[in-house]
This record gives C-alpha cells, structure tokens and sequence, in this order.
C-alpha cells in the first residue's frame, strides 16, 4: 500500500485522534458503540476483551472531561501538557483517578471502583491469552466493583461480572460528562451525585 503522507504527518494523525475526548455533546451510541451497551440476550465472551477495553478508555476520557471542568484555567496547552502525550503527569487513567478523587468529582467508593475498572482493563489489553469475563480472576475483580451494591435501582445481577463492569462504566461515564463541578445537579438527582462522590 502506498501513501501519500509521511510518516511523521500519520502519527501525528493517529494522535489528534486518540485525543479527540468524548463530551456531553457525543450520543450514547457515539460513546458506548457495537451493542457494548446490548440489554437483550447474552453477550458474546468473544467480544469481552475489547469491550472491555473499549468502556473503560470511556471512562478514562470522562475522568479527564470532568477535571478539566475543575480547572480555573482554559489555557489549552498547559492543560495539553498536563493531560496528553508522553511525560505528562496526568496522562494515565490511575493518575486522572488521582486527580478527580483530589477535586473532589468522586469519592472513596467510587475510586475505588475506578481502580477495580483499570485493573481489569490492563488484564485485558496486557494478558496475552485468551481471557474473558467468565475467567475467575476477572469475576473476583469484577466482584470489587461496588456500584451495584451500592445502586440496586441499576438493575444489574451483582454475581454477572460482564454486566458489573461494563454497566459501572457507562454510569460512571454518564455521571462524569454530566458532572457539573459542584454548582448544581446536572443529571437524576442529588442521590446520583452523591452516590458517585462516596
């Protein structure tokens, strides 16, 4: 195949992709695509690893979106400098769940369960077999997740560890892109807020 752009200039390319963040703006079929969101029938362990991987890069994106919010300053390159590329301090999905739990976005549980989501997602993208949700490591990680405890009313099987992880992401993710930096309620009700921010 032969290309008309150099190489440098196709990098450059793939990263003002991987840095296009998803917003409020993004549908939730833009955020959550390829049924990863499928609310009839089972899901595909097939498909695990990159749903898996997938819902949490939307999670990461969302922490970012929310604590960018928090910063009293829109300079876009220092914000650049501190969230994007290599040697930013800010740029790995445990250091922006840092950074929210510091703001004051999420609180304990929630951070906790955000590092259960980016352990797993790691297992997933590192592990060089064929791995799955059914996996008993995976299920015991998935069982830290506390959101369905702590949420009944989000109807997921506590025991399904496929459903708890990727139902916390994309509630998790809603709650982060709606997350209106304290000044109000932007999403159900304040027993949503609160829940995220224990």
């Amino acid at each position: 195949m032969t290309s008309t752009v150099s190489r440098k200039a196709a990098w450059e390319g793939l990263k003002r992709l991987s840095q296009d963040h998803v917003t409020p703006n993004h549908s939730v079929a833009d955020i959550f695509p390829w049924g990863i969101l499928k609310t009839v029938g089972s899901r595909d362990p097939k498909e695990d690893r990159a749903h898996a991987i997938i819902a949490s890069s939307v999670v990461e994106q969302a922490l970012v979106f929310a604590s960018l919010k928090r910063f009293p300053r829109e300079d876009t390159d220092v914000l650049d400098q501190l969230f994007e590329g290599n040697g930013a301090p800010l740029s790995s999905f445990d250091a922006s769940i840092r950074i929210a739990y510091s703001l004051g976005i999420i609180g304990k549980d929630t951070r906790d369960d955000l590092s259960s989501i980016r352990r797993i997602r790691n297992a997933f993208a590192h592990t060089r077999i064929k791995i799955d949700f059914d996996r008993e490591e995976i299920r015991n990680a998935c069982s830290q997740i506390s959101l369905p405890q702590r949420w009944p009313e989000m109807g997921v099987d506590p025991s399904d560890a496929r459903e708890v992880y990727l139902q916390s992401c994309f509630q998790y993710s809603l709650f982060l892109l709606t997350e209106d930096d304290g000044r109000g309620d932007a999403i159900k009700g304040a027993s949503s807020v609160q829940l995220m921010r224990t």
